[in-house]
């Protein structure tokens, strides 16, 4: 029989595909973009009011620097000329320049943490306390950033870890944060990705959330992945009825 290749990523727009065997698979993450996150949308608002206020005299003078008409605004009720445009636009990004620095320091410490090297002063810290979770746990590490896919559910992803400690064979994503909380759906992202039937070592039995801030480490378990998975494939008929699983470009961008 010929073998077959292994999962590759494909990127559409902003979303993540996996193909394998002549077929694509929605990620993980993609799905999961499903999930209701009204804490999200709370820390949205919040961040761009507090931008507003720090920088209201920045944004004052975008605002009063172009009175011409604002174009797709002006019949919608919203900024009428083209400089309350422009500050509605500074207001709107506020999120992703924090939200950018997060991820630099995060991507930066799964570097270093996937494949050695030297962190960057800020990642630092986070790769200490990696360091102390697998020294204290004897971790044994089996597979690093590999992809999966589940054939029989349809989905797929990258797993950050798969480890040996506590007499059984774990799937671990690792998350960089300032605390050590987890929101509710990283524990459904861990139970699909140890439900995967392409690309996954075997023997995996467990599966958690590893967070990891600049002063410590907590190991969140899934309970039991079986009864998450039903939750994860409940998730991915919204996500597919929302037409967010097409490999197109849709409202959701990604």
């Amino acid at each position: 029989m010929e073998s077959v290749n292994p999962p590759e990523l494909v990127v559409v727009g902003r979303r993540h595909f996996y193909s394998y065997d002549g077929e694509l698979y929605p990620s993980v993450s993609t799905v999961l973009k499903a999930y209701p996150k009204p804490a999200l949308i709370t820390w949205a608002a919040t961040l761009t009011a507090e931008y507003a206020v720090a920088k209201r005299a920045q944004v004052f003078a975008v605002a009063k620097s172009d009175e011409s008409p604002g174009g797709k605004y002006k019949y919608l009720g919203g900024p009428a000329t083209a400089g309350e445009v422009a500050a509605v636009e500074l207001l709107k990004g506020a999120r992703f320049k924090k939200l950018g620095a997060a991820a630099t320091r995060g991507t930066d410490a799964h570097a270093v943490i996937a494949s050695g090297g030297t962190p960057s002063e800020e990642a630092q810290p986070y790769v200490d306390q990696w360091d102390l979770w697998t020294d204290q746990n004897d971790v044994q590490i089996v597979a690093q950033e590999c992809v999966v896919v589940s054939t029989e559910y349809g989905y797929g992803g990258t797993v950050d870890l798969v480890c040996d400690f506590s007499s059984r064979r774990w799937v671990i994503d690792l998350k960089t944060r300032l605390d050590t909380r987890v929101f509710p759906d990283a524990l459904l992202q861990a139970a699909a990705y140890a439900s995967a039937d392409v690309g996954l070592p075997e023997g995996v039995d467990a599966a958690g959330i590893l967070t990891v801030t600049p002063s410590g480490h907590k190991l969140h378990i899934v309970d039991d992945i079986a009864e998450a998975l039903v939750t994860f494939r409940a998730l991915m008929r919204i996500a597919a009825w929302e037409g967010m699983l097409e490999p197109r470009e849709n409202q959701w961008g990604g």
